[in-house]
């Protein structure tokens, strides 16, 4: 009977798709997606063709990178090799924005005279595997990937062509001037603190008219197929792409505290007694003290002579040179480089002169070290059960709590697996008699809370708003964060597992997605959201133009702002702590992979680089207006601390090395970068074309 439902199953979703693709293929079209005057035109095979080539460099990078793990060795270089495939990081590897940019790069290299090969490609795969790959392993990742040798190589020598052309055009991004090294060294080392008061740009909009339709229509077409990003200050009006999920969490921290108070003493005491020795306290030995022999203090007696004895204190012993004997003179003046005197010797004297003026000198008896005999070995010590017990518990709760989570998540994604089957095989077999159902979907809701989790369910969601919550924050490997993994990887209904940097663990599947959709101006609700979005740009000068007057009068009053606005309702004012305007978080900027982010700020929502740099140009006490990236909000701005101090930092600056803060550089060059793929497709005559934004807009 299995076998039976695995031939339906092979013919429903292998052979039926690809005759009903043939017999429609011929009233298909090949519609162009891209069209520039020097390279000709892309079509939608063509894209088909590029996204199934990025995707077997992504299966074979994951691969790879999965089997340098398991050789305990690190997945950064294909980590790095994949930033550099893609270094747009609001861009998904596959998308057609990607895929198309690296076509174009292609071209223009092979058109410069680039050439990748065979040689080239072994040299790379070379550096991601580091010398830790043997021949097995690297058929193992072939294998895990599904490819070939062939395909592989096909695959990179456009990527690579690609990439070197990038890392050409780098190369003129190197040289920075010390003003803009010592401008990218602030960015990373001064502190401010600030208060900050805002203005809401949708504050202003009832004082904004409503423009007139043809206006409004001019606005719509500039911005309909651009990308909605609640982040930035441009409008789109292009819906992205979005998915829906649901999901289980098992918190860490809950776990960990109910396996915490499970622990037994007995099972404490165990674990005590088959770990002693990782509890031992070690001790050097001592030296044992022995009484002199009196056969030793008579030999000691006899070799001491009158003279020996040591002169008075304050006096210089006396010369022993014979009378009869001159001084030794020398011809060479004082400090000479030739000179025998060792007070005067070059310090770059050959070393067979130095070796034969050291075999000249009398070597000093050594005196005798302790004998192995001598050392008394000092009894093992251990820590005593009441005082590493707590740590004792603590890890034995530790490990219960990974089991804990492991067993009951993988039991509960056996249950999702099986509805899975049971739901593949009733839409391959259809209704076979009259009353067969669908099989019941697990509720989650109802798992939560039988097992003590955690439920969610966020409906259809972009990538931007998925990685706001918590499990957007996991990861399902050291390849695949968990968003790419869900836009990119993950088919429907089937369950996975990432997990978190905090430990929690979440049971998810795929139950919806929706393609990106470009709509028109009559679409239901577009015309309000469009008047909205048009109305927040003439109101961001009113914002600015009340922030500036606010800000002028805290100028006037020379007092700090929660003063000079106290008791004013309608003014809020926050008082940040010390920031820089870049930052690595915790980590140390020396093992960083990639630039560092801007700093969050208490009191300021989503600050960028406008704002920092209208903020750091203030000193201390200074009022001034900046506005927030998205340009949704306009702060009066005060500057209550700065540190270090300009002299401190000063020095700081002339004593560091360029390349613990040359990564503060990258934003600056990326914008260049984009400047420069701009003039590229500006000089090969690139163009969307405008039925594929509109019919099929999913880049």
């Amino acid at each position: 009977m299995l076998a039976v439902l695995g031939v339906l199953v092979m013919i429903g979703f292998v052979i039926l798709p690809a005759i009903m693709q043939g017999m429609g293929g011929r009233n298909q079209t090949n519609p162009p997606v891209a069209k520039t005057t020097r390279y000709g035109d892309l079509h939608r095979t063509n894209l088909a063709s590029l996204r199934w080539r990025r995707q077997i460099v992504l299966r074979f990078f994951d691969a790879l990178g999965r089997e340098l793990v398991r050789a305990d060795a690190s997945p950064a270089p294909v980590q790095f090799a994949l930033r550099e495939m893609t270094p747009n990081q609001d861009l998904s590897p596959t998308s057609d924005e990607a895929l198309v940019e690296t076509w174009l790069l292609a071209r223009r290299a092979e058109e410069l005279g680039l050439v990748v090969n065979d040689e080239a490609i072994n040299a790379f795969l070379s550096e991601l595997m580091q010398g830790r790959m043997t021949s097995d392993g690297i058929a193992a990742v072939l294998d895990r990937a599904e490819i070939s040798d062939n395909d592989l190589f096909s695959v990179l020598r456009q990527e690579l062509l690609a990439m070197r052309l990038r890392r050409i055009f780098r190369v003129s991004l190197q040289g920075s001037t010390p003003a803009e090294r010592w401008d990218y060294f602030q960015r990373l080392n001064r502190k401010v603190t600030i208060e900050s008061a805002p203005v809401e740009v949708v504050d202003f909009l009832k004082d904004v008219s409503d423009p007139d339709e043809s206006t409004l229509h001019t606005f719509f077409e500039q911005h309909k197929a651009e990308p909605h990003d609640p982040t930035s200050p441009e409008p789109g009006f292009r819906e992205p792409r979005k998915v829906a999920i649901e999901y289980l969490k098992a918190e860490y921290e809950a776990f960990f505290d109910r396996e915490l108070k499970a622990v037994t003493p007995e099972e404490v005491e165990k674990y005590y007694a088959e770990h002693k020795e990782d509890y031992k306290q070690e001790k050097l030995p001592t030296l044992e003290e022995k009484e002199p022999d009196a056969a030793d203090s008579e030999a000691e007696a006899a070799a001491a002579k009158p003279g020996d004895e040591p002169p008075p204190s304050g006096e210089k012993p006396a010369a022993t040179e014979p009378p009869d004997q001159a001084p030794p003179t020398s011809s060479n003046p004082p400090g000479d480089a030739s000179s025998n005197s060792d007070a005067g010797a070059s310090p770059f004297r050959l070393a067979s002169l130095v070796e034969e003026a050291a075999e000249e000198k009398s070597t000093p008896e050594p005196e005798t070290a302790p004998q192995a005999a001598d050392l008394v070995a000092a009894e093992p010590q251990y820590l005593p059960l009441e005082k590493v017990e707590e740590e004792i518990r603590a890890s034995l709760a530790r490990e219960k709590t990974t089991a804990a989570i492991e067993n009951l998540l993988n039991k509960l994604r056996a249950e999702l697996e099986a509805y899975h089957d049971k739901l593949i095989l009733f839409e391959v077999k259809g209704k076979s008699k009259e009353g067969d159902k669908s099989p019941a979907k697990p509720d989650f809701d109802k798992l939560a809370k039988q097992h003590g989790l955690i439920a969610g369910k966020p409906g259809l969601v972009s990538a931007f708003e998925l990685g706001q919550l918590d499990i957007g924050k996991s990861s399902l490997g050291p390849q695949a964060s968990f968003v790419d993994a869900v836009f990119e990887q993950v088919p429907k209904d089937r369950p996975e597992i990432a997990q978190d940097t905090e430990g929690n663990y979440y049971l998810f599947w795929k139950t919806d997605e929706a393609e990106e959709t470009v709509p028109e101006l009559d679409d239901e609700g577009v015309r309000e959201r469009m008047l909205r979005e048009w109305k927040k740009i003439e109101a961001r000068s009113l914002a600015r133009n009340r922030a500036d007057a606010m800000a002028e009068e805290a100028r006037k009053a020379k007092k700090p702002l929660n003063e000079v606005f106290a008791g004013r309702a309608d003014v809020v004012v926050t008082e940040s702590e010390p920031f820089s305007w870049l930052t690595y978080g915790a980590i140390q900027p020396w093992m960083a992979y990639g630039p560092p982010s801007i700093s969050g700020v208490r009191g300021v929502d989503t600050p960028g680089n406008d704002f920092m740099r209208a903020v750091f140009d203030l000193d201390k006490g200074e009022v001034g207006t900046a506005m927030n990236h998205p340009q949704t909000v306009a702060y009066v701005v005060r500057v209550t601390d700065s540190n270090p101090l300009p002299d401190v930092l000063w020095s700081q600056f002339l004593s560091e090395s360029y390349f613990s803060y040359f990564r503060a550089a990258w934003p600056d060059q990326s914008r260049a970068e984009t400047a420069w793929l701009d003039g590229i497709k500006s000089e090969v005559g690139f163009a969307w074309d405008p039925d594929w934004q509109r019919e099929s807009p999913r880049r």
